[in-house]
C-alpha cells in the first residue's frame, strides 16, 4: 500500500474508491459506482501496471451500464495500450463518430504508425477549442513525435484556459519534447505549486535537469516523485542515470535495480550495467560474463532487438580486449543481424579484421560506421582505432575531422598533439599545447624536441608514453 498521507489530492480518491470496490467484493454487496468513477479506476489501474483489475473493472462497468460511451472507449484504449489494435475495431463500430471517436481512431492509427491518417482524422475534430480535446490531440501529436502540430493544439487555447492543469500538464510535456528544457521546467513548477505530490510532475522536472546537466538537482526532484509515490520506476531509472553521471556506479545500480523490480527498465538492464562498471575496470572477463547473462535475459523475456543488438556489441568488445578474435567475430555478426545500422559493431569487426591480417576489409567496415553514423563521436573512434593499429596519418586525419566540429571534444586536442609530435611537427603540436588546460612548460617542450630527435624509435616510443601519461590517455 502506497503512503497515503503523501498521496496527490486525485491519487487519494482514486484509491478510496479502489478500496471501497474491493471491499464491497469482499463482502459480496454490490458497489453503485458511475461511468465516469469506473473509467477512471480503470486508467489508474493501468497506470500502476495492474492490467487484469484495468479491464476487470471496466467490464464490472459495462455490466453496470451497458453500452455506456464512455466505458466502451476506455476499454479500446486499454487495448490500444496493452498492444491489441484487432481488438479496437469491433468497440469502435458501436460508438457514435463524434469527436471522442475522432481521437480514439488518430490514437488507434498513431499506434498503426499511420501519420498521414492520424492528421486527417484530427483535422475532422469539429471542437477544436475544447480543453480536454486539445490535449488529448497534443498527446496524440507527441506519440507521433511532433510537438510542433501539438503546440498548434495548445497554443489557440491558452487565453483561455492556461490556468488549467490538463492545459499545463501538456505544454510542459510539449516544450520538453521541443528541447525547450527551461520553459518545460517553468511549467512543471507551476503544476508542482499547485499540487506537490503529484510524481508525474517531479519526474518531468527531473527530467529537464538531467538534460541541463544538472544531476544533483535531477536526483532531489525524484527524490520528490518518490515521497509522492514509492513504486515509481521511472523515478528509480532517472535518480539511477543521474548518479551514473556523477560517477557514484554504486548508487546507480542501487536504483536500476529497484527500476527493474518495478518493471521500469528491462531486466538486462542491470547485468548489462555491471558489465559496463567491469569494463570501465578493464576487468574483461567478468564484463563478458555479465555481459552474456545480460543476453540470455534479453533473449528469453524477448527484449528490444536494438538493445539486445548492442548487448552483442559490447560481448564482442570484451572478446576483442580478451584475444577471442572468433568469438567477438560471431557477436559483431549477431548484432549487425539485429541492427545494421550499430556503427560500433563495424568497428569492432574492423579491428578483429586487422587483427586478422585483412586490412582492406578493415577499412570497408570501419567505412560502414562512418556511413550509419556520420558524426565526430564515429570519427573520433575510428582515429582512436587508427592510432592502436599504428596509422598515425589516418588517425590524424580522422581527429581533424573531430576538431574541425567541435575541439574541445574528448581528448581530441591531447591526441592530435600526440600525432604531431610522432610526425615531428612541432608547430603544430604547439599550437595544440596552447589549447590545453594545462599546457607544457616552455622548458618542457624543448626538452621533447631533444627527446624526439634522431631515428631513436625506442626513445620516440617512451617519449609518447610519457605525454599519453601526463594527457590522461594511457594507464
Amino acid at each position: 500500500m502506497k503512503k497515503r498521507n503523501f498521496l496527490s489530492q486525485r491519487e487519494k480518491q482514486q484509491q478510496h474508491l479502489s478500496e471501497q470496490y474491493e471491499k464491497s467484493l469482499f463482502e459480496q454487496r454490490p458497489l453503485y459506482m458511475d461511468s465516469g468513477d469506473i473509467s477512471m479506476l480503470a486508467d489508474w489501474h493501468f497506470f500502476h501496471k495492474e492490467y487484469s483489475k484495468a479491464f476487470e473493472m471496466v467490464d464490472h462497468g459495462l455490466r453496470l451500464h451497458p453500452d455506456n460511451d464512455e466505458l466502451l472507449r476506455r476499454k479500446a484504449y486499454l487495448y490500444l495500450d496493452s498492444g491489441y489494435e484487432p481488438s479496437v475495431n469491433a468497440l469502435i463500430a458501436q460508438l457514435p463518430p463524434d469527436d471522442d471517436t475522432c481521437l480514439l481512431r488518430a490514437r488507434m492509427a498513431a499506434n498503426c504508425g499511420d501519420d498521414d491518417e492520424v492528421w486527417s482524422i484530427l483535422d475532422s475534430i469539429r471542437e477544436k477549442d475544447d480543453l480536454i480535446t486539445a490535449v488529448e490531440a497534443a498527446y496524440i501529436c507527441l506519440e507521433v513525435e511532433n510537438p510542433q502540430k501539438a503546440f498548434e493544439w495548445l497554443n489557440p487555447i491558452s487565453r483561455q484556459y492556461g490556468d488549467e492543469e490538463p492545459f499545463l500538464s501538456a505544454m510542459a510535456d510539449a516544450s520538453y519534447e521541443m528541447g525547450d528544457y527551461e520553459e518545460a521546467a517553468g511549467y512543471y513548477n507551476k503544476l508542482i505549486d499547485r499540487d506537490p505530490y503529484v510524481p508525474s510532475y517531479w519526474y518531468g522536472l527531473a527530467r529537464c535537469y538531467y538534460q541541463e546537466n544538472n544531476f544533483e538537482q535531477a536526483i532531489d526532484a525524484c527524490n520528490y516523485a518518490l515521497i509522492g509515490d514509492d513504486e515509481y520506476g521511472d523515478a528509480y531509472a532517472m535518480r539511477g542515470n543521474a548518479y551514473h553521471q556523477l560517477g557514484n556506479a554504486d548508487a546507480a545500480l542501487e536504483n536500476y535495480i529497484q527500476a527493474v523490480k518495478r518493471d521500469a527498465l528491462p531486466p538486462e538492464n542491470v547485468a548489462a550495467y555491471q558489465g559496463l562498471i567491469a569494463m570501465s575496470n578493464v576487468d574483461w572477463d567478468i564484463a563478458l560474463k555479465y555481459m552474456k547473462e545480460a543476453i540470455r535475459e534479453s533473449e528469453t523475456c524477448d527484449g528490444d532487438i536494438y538493445a539486445r543488438a548492442t548487448l552483442y556489441t559490447q560481448a564482442a568488445k570484451c572478446c576483442l580486449n580478451k584475444g577471442d578474435l572468433k568469438q567477438a567475430y560471431r557477436y559483431c555478426r549477431k548484432a549487425l543481424s539485429l541492427n545494421d545500422t550499430e556503427a560500433d559493431a563495424y568497428l569492432i569487426e574492423g579491428r578483429v579484421c586487422f587483427a586478422q591480417g585483412k586490412p582492406d576489409k578493415g577499412l570497408k567496415l570501419w567505412a560502414n560506421a562512418l556511413a550509419v553514423s556520420p558524426n565526430i563521436t564515429t570519427w573520433y573512434d575510428v582515429g582512436t582505432n587508427f592510432m592502436e593499429i599504428g596509422d598515425v596519418e589516418s588517425a590524424g586525419m580522422a581527429f581533424r575531422k573531430v576538431a574541425e566540429e567541435d575541439i574541445n571534444y574528448e581528448f581530441v586536442k591531447e591526441r592530435l598533439a600526440v600525432v604531431s609530435l610522432i610526425e615531428g611537427d612541432f608547430a603544430q603540436f604547439a599550437h595544440y599545447n596552447s589549447l590545453f588546460e594545462h599546457p607544457f612548460s616552455e622548458q618542457e617542450v624543448e626538452q621533447i624536441k631533444h627527446d624526439m630527435e634522431g631515428d631513436r624509435k625506442d626513445r620516440i616510443i617512451l617519449v609518447i608514453k610519457l605525454i599519453m601519461k601526463r594527457l590522461h590517455l594511457s594507464e
